[in-house]
């Protein structure tokens, strides 16, 4: 009888770890999510990327996430250079506003498109090939709360 208990025991911990492997990008889909990536370039918008992917094929999901990785990375890049660079007539106002915007669809995007595919940020990061460690942190701090100039 005492046996049961920890069988049991064992494979409630093990449930977890097979779903988090389960999660794992295979390795079409990463060349998916890195195509649709290249494909989104400097845009802060999936849109362009989809509708060219649309022309050939319906978008997999990995495609939207990485056309979603895309867009916010860009879109935050924006917002970033933005809030550092300000304009020479000094009522920037209307362009954060904007770039606020972009970079909140965009996360929204990226972030309900991680979790339909039941990954976590670093397996999308990893899966997009981004070595550098600045996106996941930029990801984590985004998931913290927006710029305080966008709240």
């Amino acid at each position: 009888m005492a046996s049961r208990p920890c069988l049991l025991a064992l494979c409630l911990l093990a449930a977890p770890l097979a779903s988090l492997a389960a999660a794992q990008l295979a390795p079409a889909d990463q060349a998916e999510l890195r195509r649709a990536l290249a494909m989104v370039g400097p845009s802060t918008s999936e849109e362009p990327a989809v509708r060219q992917e649309r022309r050939a094929r319906d978008p997999s999901a990995a495609f939207m996430l990485g056309a979603a990785l895309g867009a916010w990375e860009s879109a935050a890049a924006t917002l970033r250079y933005d809030l550092a660079t300000p304009s020479g007539d000094g009522d920037d106002s209307e362009a954060i506003a904007e770039d606020c915007y972009d970079e909140r669809i965009a996360f929204d995007h990226l972030q309900t498109r991680t979790s339909a595919l039941g990954l976590t940020p670093p397996q999308v990061v990893e899966g997009a090939g981004l070595a550098s460690g600045e996106v996941l942190t930029a990801w984590r701090a985004r998931q913290a709360g927006a710029s305080p100039r966008c709240r």
